[in-house]
């Protein structure tokens, strides 16, 4: 497990020094990973409360994308449902009911219909965007162990792309591309169970 101040260590080696904007380029290397893949690492899940009434709630300040939501009182899974749509079709946004749909507004705010006539909990998976790195840090970036080292790799490159020096940065890209092959390869199976089957619903294997 690598530090910020051991990051900046590995970024040093490439010729930079304490006057250089470090964290800029580490930060923007962590981004280029968060944005690389839809990461497990990145999935939060939580409970929030809604007020009998309210037809919104807000989502906590690190989420980004929203996985799903479920009603938490009648058990259903809420669809989604984007602004134009529900504009177009939904004549009276004021109805209530148990809600069955919902739509976000902007990044902060998830508006239910019909308006929930009761007090529910929502269970609410969503993707959360991560903080930046500060240098010095005697902390680890938030990101998983294995991303450390390929972090300080594209940090690598985007400085030596801001340097000119092309060739270098071509080396450290490709080794940073590698190394994010293996980390989709690892992180790109969600469980070690039985693999999943084709069920056979038409009896075409059955023996008569």
């Amino acid at each position: 497990m690598l530090t910020v101040n051991e990051q900046v260590v590995i970024l040093k080696r490439y010729g930079f020094d304490d006057n250089d904007p470090l964290a800029d380029w580490l930060n923007a290397s962590m981004r280029d990973i968060e944005m690389y893949e839809d990461w497990p690492w990145l999935e939060v899940l939580t409970n929030l409360s809604g007020a009998a009434f309210s037809n919104t709630f807000s989502l906590p300040a690190d989420a980004f994308k929203i996985i799903d939501i479920r009603d938490t009182v009648s058990f259903r899974k809420l669809e989604p449902m984007s602004r134009t749509q529900f504009d177009r079709e939904i004549q009276d946004p004021t109805a209530q009911g148990a809600p069955r749909v919902y739509i976000t507004t902007g990044m902060t705010t998830i508006q239910l219909y019909p308006v929930p006539d009761f007090a529910g909990t929502y269970q609410v998976t969503y993707q959360k965007t991560i903080t930046d790195v500060v240098v010095p840090s005697a902390s680890s970036p938030p990101i998983p162990e294995p991303f450390h080292y390929p972090m300080c790799l594209n940090a690598a490159y985007i400085a030596l792309m801001a340097e000119n020096e092309e060739e270098r940065a071509q080396t450290a890209q490709k080794q940073f591309e590698a190394a994010m092959l293996k980390l989709m390869d690892r992180y790109g199976a969600r469980n070690l169970d039985d693999p999943e089957s084709v069920t056979d619903y038409m009896e075409y294997g059955a023996a008569w």
